[in-house]
């Protein structure tokens, strides 16, 4: 018999909305923040004139913005706002929309290794409105039993 939880409990990081905002901030803001530095030293007549350096300075900008995005389209776009634990089912909340999704639907979940804040990706046996997986930031330390909790459940309903 799984442990008895509160009828609604979080399972997603409180701090998301945090993340999926202020790193893109970070990735785009400070290579263009560097760019207008560099560009504003450059014409400013630090180093008038030299167009070599121009031209490295304006490469290593374009590298630093495209691997932002890069960083940006793998790491920060693509976690979920927030995932409830109700009863049987995962809600899932993401940019407006409201998916529920039952237990018995989750076929693996697969937590992240190398990544802080820890991720968890939760593939689906049915897609949703929201894909065919379903990734989260997870909480701190401190709601682990929560989340503990939750494999109990989640084992329940797959009948192990």
């Amino acid at each position: 018999m799984p442990t008895p939880l509160p009828d609604r409990l979080r399972l997603s990081s409180r701090l998301t909305r945090w993340y999926k905002r202020l790193f893109p901030v970070l990735c785009i803001g400070a290579p263009v923040a560097w760019l207008v530095a560099f560009l504003w030293a450059v014409r400013g007549g630090a180093m008038q004139g030299d167009r070599g350096v121009e031209a490295m300075g304006m490469g290593v900008a374009g590298f630093a913005l495209g691997a932002g995005m890069l960083l940006l389209q793998k790491f920060s776009l693509d976690p979920v706002d927030e995932v409830w634990l109700e009863g049987e089912e995962l809600l899932v909340r993401n940019k407006g929309k409201e998916v529920r999704v039952p237990l018995r639907e989750v076929v693996k979940m697969t937590p992240s290794k190398w990544l802080n804040p820890k991720r968890l990706t939760i593939a689906l046996a049915q897609p949703t409105a929201l894909g065919e997986k379903i990734v989260f930031i997870l909480p701190g330390k401190k709601r682990q039993p929560d989340l503990e909790a939750f494999v109990q459940r989640l084992n329940h309903a797959h009948g192990a």
